[in-house]
């Protein structure tokens, strides 16, 4: 079966899943049914679609950025282009990244995201290159995403200090690495492969050693932002997604790292809090278990109880999140989790 086909089918499965009810049970025990929560993702869907510009982006900054990660929600939603109501929003969001990419296939320095920003927007046209049904078109796009996969090699192959070797950074040019950067990367490579793009087995080899070497073993078991610093819960979980995407879950580090999920679950004073949420909820899902259990109650009860009437999710109390937008995208992703449309969902 093709990646394409293959999504398009779990496309039918997703949405027999948000028609499923369930029992109502006390919000503090068990997770909400699943029409509720598939209700949260439509509104929050059809909010998106009202902030879409007439060029394909949408209200937020960094542009390019923002709109692939809406582009992303309605793929892991079960939308795709042309298809149904959401479909023209779906493909002037494909579009409009298309329209972006320049020439030597950083997509990172068109709207100031840099290495995060064009990983994102990398892993988005690779799950949307698997639902596009035109040949002209998945050509356009597969050399779009040639152009932008060899960024992402070539800016591990820099010669790095031992501590930084196999990561990336903010920068295509950075000698440095951080676990935020190198998670988001390992993402978009994932979806690079699963799409049928080259990817040496030795560039996830060298970003799995990156990732094994911000494990603290001596801090709980969690993973630090750099070798060596303090393990907080958001970068235990992007190590647990990267680990799990380029190696599997029989790495030594996996089962410390998932009982520091269990023990560190996303709360008000988390940093990045919508970037946590979304990134917890998918490495728990994939260690599954009693720490699926665990966070995908902690995040339907967070993200149900502060949805807005409009549809949308609250900016974040900190500018360090840009938006309203960002937000939405990302409560979405987060809800869209077990539905495992997105290969990248899959266990």
């Amino acid at each position: 079966m093709t990646h394409g086909r293959a999504i398009l089918g779990l496309m039918l499965v997703a949405r027999l899943a948000l028609a499923a009810d369930a029992p109502a049970t006390a919000p503090s025990t068990r997770p909400a049914s699943p029409v509720r929560t598939g209700t949260a993702i439509d509104l929050g869907l059809l909010h998106l679609q009202r902030q879409q510009h007439a060029e394909g982006h949408f209200q937020s900054d960094p542009k390019v950025a923002v709109t692939a990660l809406v582009l992303t929600s309605y793929l892991a939603a079960g939308h795709a282009p042309d298809v149904g109501r959401h479909g023209t929003t779906v493909r002037r969001a494909m579009e409009y990244l298309l329209k972006m990419a320049p020439e030597d296939g950083y997509f990172g320095k068109v709207d100031g995201s840099r290495m995060y920003g064009h990983a994102i927007v990398v892993a988005a046209l690779c799950n949307a290159y698997g639902v596009e049904q035109d040949p002209a078109r998945r050509v356009g796009m597969r050399a779009v995403l040639v152009r932008a996969v060899k960024v992402i090699l070539d800016a591990q192959a820099l010669k790095k200090d031992a501590p930084h070797a196999g990561g990336w950074r903010y920068e295509p040019t950075s000698t440095d690495s951080d676990l935020s950067v190198t998670g988001q990367v390992a993402i978009a490579l994932r979806a690079a492969r699963d799409i049928g793009l080259e990817v040496p087995a030795a560039v996830a080899e060298a970003a799995v050693a990156y990732v094994a070497r911000c494990h603290r073993p001596d801090s709980g078991g969690g993973f630090a932002y750099q070798p060596g610093g303090e393990p907080t819960t958001t970068m235990t979980a992007a190590a647990m997604i990267s680990l799990s995407l380029l190696a599997g879950s029989d790495r030594p580090e996996f089962d410390a790292g998932a009982k520091f999920l269990r023990e560190h679950p996303v709360a008000d004073a988390t940093r990045f809090p919508h970037y946590a949420l979304y990134h917890a909820t998918q490495a728990a899902h994939r260690i599954g278990s009693e720490t699926w259990t665990a966070t995908w109650r902690v995040t339907q009860q967070r993200l149900l109880a502060t949805q807005l009437p409009s549809g949308a999710w609250p900016q974040s109390a900190t500018a360090e999140e840009p938006g309203e937008v960002y937000a939405t995208a990302m409560a979405v992703l987060a809800l869209s989790v077990p539905h495992g449309v997105l290969p990248m969902y899959q266990r």
